[in-house]
C-alpha cells in the first residue's frame, strides 16, 4: 500500500475528512491540526497499525513523518506497530534504521501455556456475552493447543471456525472430534502428516539399509562358506597325498632294505 494511500486511510479513521485530490502534504497538514485540537482538550491519540510487517520499506520509513508530529514539549501521537516476526526482521534492515531508533518500547509476545490458552479463550468467550455459553472440552482445548502453538492468533482461527461449526450443527460442546475435523480443513495438520511421512520415509529407509547390510553379510558368510568348503576339500587332497606319500616312502625303505641284505 503507498504512503498517501496509508495516510488516507489513517485519516478516515480518526474521522479527519481527505478528498481524493489531497497530496501526501496536504493529508499531513490535515492531521497535525486534527492531532493539535485534540492535544489541546487533553486526548492522547494512540495509532495502533495491525499486521505492520506487510507494509512495505517505504512506508514503514515514512511513518516517522507521522511520529514527527509534535509540540514544542510533547508528541502529538503514540503510534503501536503489531505484527508478526516478520515484523522484527524488518525493523532490522539498513533502510529502517532512523525509525527503529525512534521505537521506545519492544515486546515481543510469547506463546501462552496451556493452562494461559484455557483462560484466554473463556475471556474471549465472556466478552462476546453469548446467551448460552458455548463448552470446549478438555480434549477438544488439548488438539487446539497442540496446533495453535499456543499462538492466540492462530488459537483464534482455530476457535472461530470450531464456533461456527458448531453453530451450524446446533451444538454448545465443542468436541474433539469437531476440532480435529477443523484442523484438517484448515490444513494445519499438514506439518504433522509430513512429519509421519517423513518418520515413515526413515523407517523405510532404515530398514532397507538393514535389509541391505544383512544381504551383504549372507552374502560374506556364504562366500566364507564356499571358501573354507575349498580350503577343507584341498586339505583333504594334502592329507591323502601325504598318506600316499609316506605308504611309498616306507615301500621304498622296505626295498632299500632288503637290496642291502643282499
Amino acid at each position: 500500500m503507498p504512503f498517501v494511500d496509508l495516510l488516507k486511510v489513517i485519516a478516515n479513521d480518526f474521522g479527519v475528512y481527505v478528498s481524493s485530490s489531497d497530496t501526501k502534504a496536504d493529508i499531513l497538514d490535515k492531521l497535525n491540526k486534527f492531532l493539535i485540537e485534540k492535544y489541546s482538550f487533553g486526548y492522547d491519540v494512540v495509532l495502533i497499525i495491525d499486521e505492520a510487517q506487510d507494509l512495505d520499506i517505504s512506508s514503514l520509513e515514512e511513518i516517522r513523518l507521522l511520529s514527527n508530529l509534535e509540540t514544542e514539549k510533547d508528541k502529538l501521537i503514540q503510534i503501536i506497530l503489531v505484527g508478526q516476526p516478520e515484523l522484527r526482521d524488518k525493523l532490522k534492515r539498513v533502510e529502517l534504521r532512523q525509525l527503529s531508533q525512534r521505537i521506545a518500547v519492544r515486546y515481543h509476545l510469547l506463546p501462552l501455556d496451556r493452562k494461559d490458552m484455557e483462560k484466554y479463550i473463556e475471556h474471549r468467550i465472556m466478552l462476546g456475552k453469548p446467551k448460552n455459553k458455548p463448552i470446549f472440552t478438555k480434549k477438544s482445548l488439548d488438539i487446539i493447543y497442540k496446533y495453535s502453538r499456543g499462538i492466540p492468533r492462530m488459537i483464534n482461527i482455530i476457535c472461530d471456525a470450531a464456533l461456527l461449526s458448531g453453530y451450524v450443527e446446533e451444538t454448545f460442546t465443542i468436541s474433539d472430534k469437531l476440532v480435529k475435523e477443523i484442523v484438517e480443513e484448515l490444513g494445519l495438520d499438514i506439518e504433522e502428516k509430513e512429519e509421519k511421512k517423513s518418520e515413515e520415509k526413515k523407517a523405510q529407509d532404515f530398514n532397507e539399509e538393514i535389509r541391505r547390510r544383512i544381504w551383504d553379510i549372507e552374502k560374506r558368510l556364504s562366500n566364507l562358506e564356499i571358501k573354507y568348503e575349498r580350503e577343507l576339500e584341498l586339505t583333504k587332497e594334502l592329507a591323502s597325498k601325504e598318506k600316499e606319500l609316506e605308504l611309498r616312502r616306507k615301500i621304498l625303505n622296505e626295498k632299500l632294505e632288503e637290496l642291502r641284505k643282499k
